[in-house]
């Protein structure tokens, strides 16, 4: 099985549920659609450097779902499925790690994508029920 070398499940790291619930209560979550232009800037080496430098491998920690553990702490190669780009979780992000996982049969990834995204969707739809509540909709 592929995940004897990863801790893939999210639940293995609750500092990145944690941070995903954060996010979410500040509403940094992105629900549109991204050009895969766009996608490539994600985790542009200078940008992760630069994150890195700023704030340290626990905190490029929290933007990916899985760690593989053959590769040291303070090492890049260590952390797999990111999510976003270190200010905002993208939707699209998580659908497109659920995608990979599943191809490369990383199943606990796939569930943990899954009941992330869910997380997201329950919230974003808490946030437009109490839009809707307060006469705020632009619906």
């Amino acid at each position: 099985m592929k995940s004897s070398k990863l801790c893939l499940d999210f639940s293995d790291n609750p500092k990145v549920v944690q941070h995903l619930r954060v996010l979410s209560a500040r509403r940094r979550i992105t629900q549109k659609a991204i050009v895969e232009e766009a996608l490539s800037q994600y985790f542009a080496r200078d940008q992760e450097n630069d994150f890195i430098r700023d704030y340290g491998f626990p905190e490029y920690a929290k933007w990916h779902l899985a760690v593989d553990e053959r590769h040291s702490p303070n090492s890049k190669a260590r952390y797999r499925f990111p999510f976003g780009d270190f200010q905002n979780v993208h939707r699209c992000g998580l659908l497109a790690v659920k995608s990979r996982a599943r191809e490369f049969g990383y199943h606990e990834i796939e569930a943990a994508a899954a009941k992330l995204l869910a997380m997201i969707d329950q919230s974003t739809h808490a946030l437009k029920n109490a839009s809707i509540n307060s006469g705020r909709s632009s619906l």
